[in-house]
């Protein structure tokens, strides 16, 4: 048994034993209670993973900043050092690519915080939910 619900069958027994709360009801209102728990675990782990994604393209999106800005660095560089266009072309086709994935992983994270968003919501409107449904136990 949790730690949790050890505490909370502890204060059902408690409720019941101190104001005469039917043990049923008790019992009833605590199963209640521990599904909205164990529902709860699945949506903050995903929660958990969204933000772990987020976090992790932020730092994609500064490795790739630094990439476009180095290759744009060596392009100017070897085109005063008196390059053609045309031996720089590879450089410009590779800093194009490397924008390319920059502006997708800004959509997708765009995306991605307001899923976070969303999800945060609902994370925390079920632990209000829990908590009222622990305190109603008790109460």
């Amino acid at each position: 048994m949790s730690l949790q619900k050890f505490f909370l069958s502890t204060a059902l027994a408690i409720t019941a034993g101190v104001f005469g709360a039917n043990p049923a009801e008790a019992a009833t209102s605590m199963v209640r209670c521990d599904e909205m728990l164990t529902s709860l675990s699945p949506m903050q782990s995903s929660l958990d993973q969204m933000q772990g994604a987020a976090d992790d393209n932020r730092v994609r999106q500064q490795l790739l900043h630094l990439e476009a800005s180095r290759l744009a660095t060596d392009i100017a560089n070897r085109l005063g050092a008196g390059a053609s266009e045309l031996d720089v072309q590879p450089l410009v086709n590779e800093r194009n690519d490397v924008l390319v994935e920059l502006e997708q992983l800004v959509a997708t994270l765009a995306l991605l915080e307001r899923e976070v968003e969303a999800l945060s919501v609902q994370v925390e409107t079920a632990e209000r939910g829990y908590i009222a449904c622990v305190e109603a136990t008790i109460d």
